[in-house]
């Protein structure tokens, strides 16, 4: 038997990650990137950390995963593993993610 999902349910947020917004943009592959390692690097360095999301978009559009009609899924993986990805935490430490590897995890951090 399957059961009713409830009317109403909160999804957990303990690092307040901001809800973003694609208005006119086609990112929408670099958006969905940036939402999920927001989480990952929170986790890492236990406070909010956003992925800029312009410097992703912009990398998207110079190297060719994406251009001003839309992008490819595996897209802003390409980038973080060939180039990274800006990032800043909420104590004002910024850096570059970048991913390694088939299952793209974390390869390193600069900071």
């Amino acid at each position: 038997m399957l059961e009713k999902f409830p009317d109403n349910f909160e999804i957990p947020n303990p690092y307040d990650i901001p809800m973003r917004i694609q208005g006119d943009e086609n990112n929408c592959t670099s958006l969905t990137f940036a939402d999920m390692y927001d989480y990952v690097l929170s986790d890492y360095f236990k406070e909010r950390t956003l992925i800029d999301v312009d410097d992703l978009w912009n990398k998207q559009k110079e190297f060719g995963t994406a251009t001003e009609e839309g992008d490819l899924a595996e897209g802003p993986f390409n980038i973080a593993i060939k180039y990274g990805v800006r990032f800043a935490t909420d104590s004002g430490k910024t850096g570059t993610l970048f991913l390694t590897g088939e299952k793209r995890q974390i390869g390193f951090i600069t900071q």
